[in-house]
């Protein structure tokens, strides 16, 4: 279980109502896969670093299993992924991504597609300029579960069937005519 979910589950102490059974595991599982995407991509961004420090993660372990693993000491001039060595890691973290959305499908789906984007902008940052085709690979994998999601969303948000002025009132409303000209001071 992540640190994120143990919080969350601590925080469940202070509920008003119980959270039914089903939401509960939806969100333990769509919690495990975020988790998932968060060591994928961490890892990957940070291999070339780990390198550098005679580390090995498990992104280049994924990457390169025949070289890494008879190693009894790794080298540290090893050479640095290739682009098409991440593709695999990203392609892993996206169904991760994807698996978490799906988990979640009719349960808080703007929550979930937001934070499936918001985890890889902020661990993907460091590729910006540099690996910019792999970031929008990326991005253009998880596209249309996100997508998904935020059409759950709006769609339970604007046309619940349950009567609720909070859902289903209009966020802006329309002035009838022309609306007051106000001058400003000069």
């Amino acid at each position: 279980m992540t640190w994120t979910l143990t919080h969350a589950l601590i925080d469940l102490c202070f509920v008003e109502r119980p959270i039914p059974t089903e939401d509960l595991a939806a969100t333990i599982k769509a919690w495990s896969y975020l988790s998932g995407v968060v060591t994928y991509l961490d890892h990957a961004v940070g291999v070339r670093e780990d390198l550098e420090s005679g580390i090995v993660n498990t992104a280049l372990v994924s990457m390169r299993p025949h070289e890494i693993l008879g190693l009894a000491a790794f080298p540290r001039g090893a050479r640095g992924p290739a682009s098409h060595e991440l593709e695999r890691v990203l392609d892993r973290a996206a169904e991760f991504a994807m698996r978490a959305l799906a988990a979640t499908a009719g349960r808080d789906d703007a929550q979930y597609a937001c934070l499936a984007l918001l985890i890889p902008t902020t661990l993907l940052a460091p590729w910006i300029g540099s690996r910019d085709g792999l970031v929008g690979r990326y991005f253009r994998r998880i596209g249309p579960a996100v997508r998904a999601a935020e059409l759950r969303a709006y769609h339970s948000a604007t046309y619940s069937q349950q009567s609720s002025p909070s859902r289903t009132q209009r966020a802006f409303k329309t002035l009838p005519g022309k609306p007051r000209q106000r001058s400003t001071p000069s």
